[in-house]
């Protein structure tokens, strides 16, 4: 007996029984559409990052205790009276080669591949390919390193490293601070022409935002009535 949970788009959570492993995609389909109350082939099943091939009812999936099945709505064509309706309804041609059998060419069951942006630079690439290729980083892996960065990445492991090495010589809170300072200079943005930071301090003559509210324009109101009425 193996137990597997169904986990829905919506975050909700089905547990699923199957009499042993590995088990026909056809049955495992099936029995998760009993589970869902859906039709089959309305849906799809991601196990591990990759699509279950239900559409191929005899290939053998492998299962383990605790595994966790994602379940992806599926799109459906319309079939072809609806789409002869609908073209007829708008004086077009009815679709040529329209299905109900809800099989796209691009929802071909497969592994989620990993693409990189067409105007990536060349050297997000290269490293892409070497931690494919070389050190064999699964798709997913990549895909949240791209996301958040290399570049920052790397420069959290030059701090984290930096740390460890000032900390052996006593010297972590002094790093911790200078790395704080650093990152907020860092990260500071560029002022356009004639635009006025919300920091008084930092603007010509220390001239105030139009409309903010100081203590002196709270002692001029209480004890002068200015801006009152």
């Amino acid at each position: 007996m193996v137990k597997v949970a169904l986990v829905t788009v919506a975050g909700k959570q089905l547990p699923l029984q199957l009499d042993a492993s590995p088990v026909s995609a056809g049955a495992l389909g099936d029995a998760a559409a009993a589970a869902l109350a859906l039709e089959p082939g309305r849906f799809k099943l991601l196990l591990r990052g990759a699509a279950v091939p239900t559409a191929d009812r005899g290939a053998r999936v492998a299962l383990q205790d605790g595994d966790v099945l994602v379940v992806v709505p599926q799109r459906r064509a319309p079939t072809e009276a609806a789409a002869a309706a609908a073209a007829e309804a708008l004086g077009a041609a009815p679709p040529r080669g329209g299905g109900g059998d809800g099989d796209d060419d691009d929802d071909e069951d497969g592994p989620l591949r990993f693409r990189l942006a067409a105007d990536a630079p060349a050297w997000h690439r290269a490293l892409a390919a070497f931690l494919r290729d070389r050190c064999g980083a699964p798709d997913l892996a990549l895909s949240w390193l791209f996301l958040v960065g290399p570049r920052r990445i790397g420069i959290l492991f030059a701090v984290l490293a930096g740390a460890r090495v000032a900390s052996s010589f006593g010297l972590g809170p002094l790093y911790l601070m200078a790395a704080i300072v650093v990152t907020v200079f860092a990260n500071l943005g560029e002022r356009r022409p004639g635009e006025q930071s919300a920091y008084s301090v930092f603007n010509r003559g220390v001239a105030r935002l139009p409309g903010e509210l100081d203590a002196g324009a709270i002692d001029d109101a209480i004890r002068r009535g200015a801006g009152i009425g």
